[in-house]
């Protein structure tokens, strides 16, 4: 996944990581807890 973000510019952090992983939640379909 790392490689992925990193081809779209998105720099993962330790302040955004819930964030993408609520999006990717969300672009899915699938409930984030």
């Amino acid at each position: 996944m790392q490689q992925l973000f990193s081809e779209l510019g998105i720099e993962v952090t330790k302040e955004n990581t819930d964030r993408i992983d609520e999006v990717i939640h969300d672009m899915l379909s699938v409930d984030y807890p």
